[in-house]
């Protein structure tokens, strides 16, 4: 028997990350909690490392709260966009850049790219620059490198797009 999610209803997509982060957050501090105990202790490089690689679990699962878009939608006007801690909209203008990563798990009729951007976030008390990873549908070449696809970032802000490692 399959066991197949059907991501097509928003619900599903905010409830399948509300597990995903909250399963981060729970194993990345249970897990930093116990290797900080071991280094207190016993201090090692090999307990150092584990203290890392914890602390780095509990970090992602906090930036997919925060950061991490379970929908997204794309107007004239701006990008409009909801994480597990509220929604966002944001004009074009305060868009600084977007950079395609890497495609995402799909069939080469449905292609797809994770795209991390930055944007100012202007509803805080002051502008603040924030940035956001998202998993986009892209059209371009059955074989092809991620510069070759076209998202719906490229129709409204083409301009904004950053290539290889340069991004700030």
């Amino acid at each position: 028997m399959e066991c197949v999610i059907d991501f097509s209803s928003r619900r599903a997509r905010r409830s399948y990350l509300v597990v995903v982060a909250t399963g981060f957050l729970v194993f990345g501090a249970a897990l930093t909690l116990g290797f900080g105990v071991t280094v207190v202790r016993e201090p090692s490089a090999i307990a150092c490392v584990a203290l890392l690689f914890s602390l780095s679990g509990l970090a992602f699962g906090v930036f997919q709260f925060t950061s991490m878009p379970y929908d997204i939608s794309f107007s004239r006007d701006a990008v409009e966009f909801s994480v597990l801690t509220g929604s966002h909209r944001v004009p074009w203008a305060d868009i600084e850049w977007y950079w395609p990563l890497q495609f995402t798990v799909g069939t080469s009729a449905n292609p797809g790219l994770w795209v991390l951007f930055k944007y100012v976030d202007r509803t805080a008390r002051g502008p603040k620059p924030r940035r956001a990873l998202i998993g986009l549908g892209a059209n371009g070449p059955v074989f092809g490198s991620i510069d070759e696809f076209m998202t719906d970032f490229d129709q409204y802000v083409p301009t904004k797009r950053r290539r290889g490692l340069r991004h700030s």
